[in-house]
């Protein structure tokens, strides 16, 4: 089923209400942590917090998140290896 919206002007509105929300939302949000200064940590332990991280939409979600940080940044050094 198809609902069609008859005042486009106020859907309009609100999309671009929303969009701007979030974008606003995103500029705060990387103006306040792009500082590093939350927390200081080593690369590794970055990679275990990782682990924490819980994808749903992930189809391997039996694997551990390091699993494919670690396949990933094995793919691109393969990729890159030759290049400066």
């Amino acid at each position: 089923m198809v609902r069609r919206v008859k005042d486009r002007s106020r859907w309009r509105r609100f999309t671009r209400s929303t969009t701007l929300t979030k974008h606003e939302f995103v500029k705060k949000m990387r103006e306040e942590y792009k500082k590093l200064d939350k927390v200081e940590m080593s690369v590794w332990e970055c990679c275990e917090l990782l682990n924490e991280v819980v994808n749903d939409s992930d189809p391997e979600f039996d694997e551990p998140q390091i699993e494919h940080l670690l396949q990933t940044a094995e793919a691109i050094w393969k990729n890159y290896l030759d290049k400066d």
